[in-house]
């Protein structure tokens, strides 16, 4: 097995600039929790239950080392540490306290050991034959998979749009505003924690539950 690839333009800052390229994998799957904790119970003598209930446990005690500013090292694996991001533009006539306000918690980043890498061993690239560029789906396209999620889903965020269709996170966002000006789309949620449901320009029979 290798790791699929596809090729993509990447965001100019202007239009005279020559058009550049960049690479993005493209995922052969999803490994779930279950998944894992099954491999996992094959190669120790814990139960898969036993291992759920460590993986679960760690979760937890790593958001909330997170959550309180430390830095977390999972020896082998890597560090992970929280991400900030300011909401806004800041300058540095602007009070301290007022810049203060703007700061918001964006995820986690992630520094991976060498033991990681050197675990993944030889890798095979492969670039994929799959139409997965973004600007090649069309309106119809889009509206179609936007029907067919909502129809055992109740909410839309910008990261499922992202998988669902296979686009890059500026591409998602400037979707999700073309849509909602549309009015196929509205935003049930707030400005900084989004969540889109399908307005009367969508043509989608809603999940039931």
């Amino acid at each position: 097995m290798s790791i699929n690839y596809d090729w993509y333009p990447s965001p100019k800052k202007s239009a005279d600039e020559p058009t550049t390229l960049h690479v993005r994998p493209v995922f052969n799957g999803s490994v779930s929790t279950d998944d894992l904790a099954e491999s996992l119970q094959t190669a120790t003598s814990l139960t898969i239950a036993d291992v759920k209930a460590v993986l679960q446990a760690l979760n937890r005690e790593v958001g909330r080392q997170l959550a309180g500013g430390c830095r977390v090292h999972l020896e082998g694996l890597g560090y992970l540490t929280p991400r900030l991001r300011v909401e806004g533009e800041v300058t540095e006539d602007i009070l301290l306290r007022d810049r203060n306000r703007m700061v918001r918690f964006s995820g986690v980043n992630f520094l991976a050991d060498k033991q990681l890498t050197e675990a993944i061993g030889a890798v095979r690239l492969s670039h994929t034959p799959k139409a997965t560029h973004s600007q090649e789906l069309d309106d119809a396209l889009v509206e179609e998979r936007l029907a067919d999620y909502f129809t055992t889903h109740d909410i839309l965020t910008r990261a499922i749009l992202q998988r669902l269709l296979h686009l890059s996170t500026w591409k998602a966002t400037a979707l999700l505003r073309r849509l909602c000006e549309e009015g196929k789309l509205r935003n049930a949620g707030t400005d900084f924690h989004p969540a889109y449901v399908p307005a009367e320009g969508l043509s989608v029979s809603l999940n039931p539950t």
